[in-house]
């Protein structure tokens, strides 16, 4: 592990322990936590592709067109995890030029996710091929919808109709990452590998779906590309330094490369100076 990744997930280490991010799930709810591990997909007897929920909710999803179930990869992370491919059929056992979403078994009608949006969803991604992918969303057009693009750039939506938000980023395609999206008190906020790429104001409140759907959203109509590790949803947003207590946690647990930005820079120079400090009241 280089400098800069060990002063990012350190400076999340230290967060947890002084207290500043010491337990996520005391404020916001995880309510639902889809591993790849827990996938499955037969192409006998009862076909298709079940995801269980390892939240506690048992919000267990399903295959859409079962005979259409994305694929499960195994030995796909850098760690030799997992992953959920949705540009690989798991019934045909071959490339899928329309992957089917999968259907969460109750939809996040929660006023979190509707008339008082306060939301964190996160992801352990690797980005394929061109396009936008879209990670969650709903039936409806004014529904909530997460999507990212191959270069890593996201956005929150009302699915086919208003952009809430846009992040910038140039995460290079093909690449694992930790990416993930927060909004609360009309206030969102994009990151990626605990970094932040975007934030802004946006006052909304969005339908209450009749389904919810991983890897795609409305319509169907975006063919999703991308590798999926895990994917977390909480009803309430983190903050900046419980995401990068997450990323610290996802990125060991799936052996997501360590980024190497100027931003990274400046973080190991806080974390040396939090440091510097926490020797200096020590002594």
């Amino acid at each position: 592990m280089n400098f800069l990744a060990f002063a990012l997930r350190g400076l999340a280490l230290i967060a947890v322990f002084t207290g500043f991010g010491a337990s996520i799930s005391r404020a916001q709810t995880l309510v639902l936590d889809m591993k790849a591990s827990n996938y499955t997909v037969t192409s006998s007897g009862v076909v298709g592709g079940t995801w269980v929920d390892a939240s506690g909710s048992n919000n267990t999803a399903y295959a859409k067109t079962y005979y259409l179930s994305p694929g499960l990869t195994t030995s796909a992370t850098p760690n030799g995890s997992s992953a959920v491919n949705f540009n690989y059929n798991g019934y045909f056992k071959q490339a899928a030029s329309v992957p089917e979403p999968l259907t969460l078994s109750s939809a996040l009608t929660g006023s979190s996710f509707t008339t008082a949006p306060s939301f964190t969803m996160e992801a352990v991604v690797k980005l394929t091929l061109g396009g936008t992918t879209i990670l969650y969303g709903g039936a409806d057009s004014g529904d909530l919808t997460w999507s990212v693009k191959s270069d890593g750039t996201m956005s929150l939506s009302k699915a086919a109709v208003a952009v809430v938000g846009d992040s910038t980023s140039t995460l290079a395609s093909d690449t694992w990452a930790v990416v993930a999206a927060t909004y609360s008190g009309g206030s969102y906020s994009f990151y990626i590998n605990g970094l932040l790429v975007g934030s802004g104001t946006s006052a909304l409140t969005f339908t209450t779906p009749t389904a919810s759907y991983i890897g795609s959203t409305y319509g169907f109509s975006s063919v999703s590309t991308l590798q999926l590790a895990e994917l977390k949803i909480y009803s309430g947003a983190l903050s900046g330094t419980e995401i990068q207590a997450e990323y610290a946690s996802l990125a060991t647990t799936y052996g997501v490369p360590e980024p190497t930005t100027w931003s990274m820079a400046l973080l190991g120079l806080v974390m040396m100076r939090f440091c510097g400090r926490f020797r200096t009241r020590k002594a």
